[in-house]
C-alpha cells in the first residue's frame, strides 16, 4: 500500500513594487520571502524592469513579473491587460503593496481582478516632508492615505 502526504495548501501572497534595485522596501521584501515558510507561495510583480536583486528573488524560486513601466509610455496602455493575466494566473489570496505605487496598482488589482483577495498596504521611508517629494508622488501619497482610511480595501 503506498502512503499518500498530505498536500498542505499553501496562501498565495502577490507583491507589487515599484521596482527590484537595492532600497529599504526591496530588501525588506527580500527578507520577507528569504524566511522559509511552507505557509506561503509567493510571487512578485516589479512596476519597473529588470532589477539588481531579481536574480535574488530567482532563486529562492520566486515569480517575478516585470511590467516594464519606465522604460516606454506604450506600456501603460498595456498595463490593465497584463494585470488581469497575471491575477487570471496566480489567484492571489492576499495581494501586498509596496509604497506608493505599488499601493495604488494593488488597490486596483484587488477591485478589479481580484476581489476576494485581502489587500495590505506598506510605506517603509524615512519621510523628510511632503514637499520633498515628486509632484506624482505627492498625488499618490494622498490617494494611499484616502483608500488606507476608506472602506475599499476589504
Amino acid at each position: 500500500m503506498r502512503l499518500m502526504k498530505d498536500k498542505v495548501k499553501r496562501k498565495k501572497i502577490l507583491h507589487i513594487i515599484n521596482s527590484l534595485d537595492v532600497g529599504g522596501a526591496e530588501m525588506m521584501l527580500f527578507k520577507l520571502i528569504s524566511k522559509e515558510n511552507s505557509q506561503f507561495k509567493y510571487e512578485i510583480i516589479s512596476l519597473s524592469s529588470f532589477g539588481k536583486l531579481q536574480n535574488n528573488f530567482n532563486l529562492k524560486g520566486i515569480k517575478v513579473y516585470n511590467l516594464n513601466l519606465n522604460k516606454s509610455f506604450i506600456n501603460l496602455f498595456t498595463l490593465p491587460l497584463k494585470l488581469f493575466l497575471i491575477f487570471k494566473k496566480t489567484k492571489p489570496e492576499i495581494i501586498q503593496g509596496w509604497m506608493y505605487h505599488g499601493n495604488i496598482v494593488a488597490f486596483i488589482c484587488k477591485y478589479f481582478f481580484s476581489k476576494k483577495s485581502v489587500l495590505f498596504f506598506n510605506v517603509r521611508q524615512s519621510f523628510y516632508g511632503y514637499m520633498n517629494e515628486k509632484y506624482i508622488t505627492r498625488i499618490l501619497i494622498k490617494y494611499n492615505s484616502y483608500l488606507s482610511n476608506s472602506n475599499f480595501l476589504n
